[in-house]
């Protein structure tokens, strides 16, 4: 897959995975797996990625990589799991590395990310006027068809886009957590829409962030 080869040196120095390279049974499917749906919804596929890492001496040199790279493969995958297994991963995989994609995208830039989905973070100018707060607030619940929260201080927020994998199947959703999680505020989506969704949430957050409050998302 194209965002695998993209990302790929990105996420060796930052330490996470966007996606998985899966367009060959022959393809290496990265290191260190960090995907914590693996390790909760394919216990046996996250079991044969710690029986390969474990197998070798990790100890960067170029022989221990290849090793490696020659035995993280789909088709290796499939002689230890079997084929069911292997199989439900590979569709996963496929389906995570293109949503993470797309989130990617629509987010800009972005404070965490990995197989779950993205962050970004804003902070609030504390000289701002309770008054402004309060109007970007009402605006933000709006967008949201949420309720304005009883408070009208406002430190900063997270704005998240998940892909939702939840075992079985994706569910996405944004959520925009006020002063850090205090308050949230959350818009569902569905595999079909997200993309025309997720634009437009994140476009409206941005605009009112940025015309009511004069900060930006980073």
């Amino acid at each position: 897959m194209i965002l695998f080869e993209l990302k790929f040196k990105q996420y060796l120095k930052e330490g996470y995975q966007y996606g998985y390279n899966i367009s060959d049974e022959d393809t290496f499917l990265g290191w260190k797996q960090e995907d914590d749906n693996v390790a909760m919804y394919f216990p046996e596929v996250k079991e044969f990625f710690d029986d390969v890492l474990g197998s070798y001496n990790n100890s960067g040199n170029p022989g221990d990589q290849e090793a490696i790279e020659d035995a993280l493969t789909p088709s290796n995958m499939r002689s230890v799991i079997g084929d069911k297994e292997t199989d439900r991963f590979l569709e996963y995989a496929k389906t995570v590395t293109a949503m993470n994609g797309m989130i990617d995208d629509i987010i800009g830039s972005h404070t965490h990310f990995d197989t779950t989905g993205a962050e970004s973070t804003v902070e609030i100018d504390d000289s701002l006027s309770d008054e402004v707060k309060k109007d970007a607030l009402d605006q933000l619940a709006a967008v949201f068809d949420h309720t304005l929260p009883e408070y009208e201080y406002l430190d900063g927020m997270n704005l998240q886009l998940y892909n939702g994998f939840n075992g079985t199947e994706f569910k996405p959703y944004a959520r925009l957590e006020i002063n850090y999680g205090e308050d949230e505020f959350v818009m569902d989506s569905d595999v079909a829409s997200y993309k025309e969704d997720f634009d437009e949430i994140v476009k409206q957050v941005k605009d009112i962030v940025s015309n009511n409050l004069n900060a930006s998302f980073y």
